[in-house]
């Protein structure tokens, strides 16, 4: 197996981290009734997926050990973005789990090493849908992230505590907003109400706009704080 990259995360390091903000989660808008602990031993009857994705030594020993949300669980982690449930991953579904690359090559970027590497240490923590759906890619051998926004663009690639330490802020921030059985929304570019005022569900109801205004996502951030 080839050397960590300087500063990376062990197998056991990117477990705890991927842990605490999946615990997160379930204070805001996931079950923890889904949220799955692997057996000590780590999850078992993975190799037929492991040897389909032709993935290095340590993806398999991160993907054995590492939580996942059960498939049943219809959350998004991210803007039109699930988790993805390996252990019980249909063998139908192997090789389309690896098919969000927007390039359609079997490379990513590495900061860390400022180069461009294959993907056998890479996998898909979570796929997206439709257009701007957010693939979430982990880097186990540079402990990166890679968000590539389906069929657009890869975004810059982010050290994976960094950019869960961050995608917690922006749901503590209501920058990213969930919500039960929809998806969650990007609310990044919407500033916060001046002055602090209170905004009425009559301001909100006699807008003529479609649903999406920036009164509206104030107005559910306003709701959301409201109930602490």
């Amino acid at each position: 197996m080839a050397p960590l990259s300087e500063n990376s995360y062990s197998p056991a390091e990117i477990t705890a981290i991927l842990l605490d903000f999946y615990l997160f989660l379930t204070t805001l808008h996931y079950d923890a009734q889904y949220l799955k602990l692997p057996p000590a031993e780590g999850w078992p009857g993975m190799e037929p997926l492991l040897k389909s994705l032709g993935g290095s030594d340590m993806v398999g020993q991160v993907m054995k050990r590492i939580p996942y949300f059960d498939n049943d669980c219809k959350a998004f982690i991210h803007y039109k973005s699930r988790p993805v449930d390996y252990p019980t991953l249909p063998q139908d579904c192997f090789e389309r789990v690896m098919w969000g690359r927007v390039s359609g090559s079997d490379e990513i970027y590495s900061e860390r090493r400022q180069i461009t590497i294959d993907m056998r240490d890479v996998f898909p923590l979570a796929t997206g849908r439709e257009a701007w759906g957010k693939y979430i890619w982990l880097n186990v051998r540079d402990g990166e992230i890679t968000v590539e926004e389906r069929l657009m663009h890869d975004l810059p690639q982010v050290d994976l505590k960094v950019f869960f330490d961050g995608l917690k802020q922006d749901y503590i921030t209501l920058k990213l907003i969930p919500c039960r059985g929809r998806i969650t929304i990007e609310a990044d570019k919407i500033k916060e109400r001046p002055g602090g005022e209170i905004i009425t569900e009559e301001e909100v109801i006699a807008q003529e706009e479609a649903w999406g205004t920036a009164l509206d996502i104030q107005y559910i951030r306003q709701l959301y704080r409201g109930f602490g």
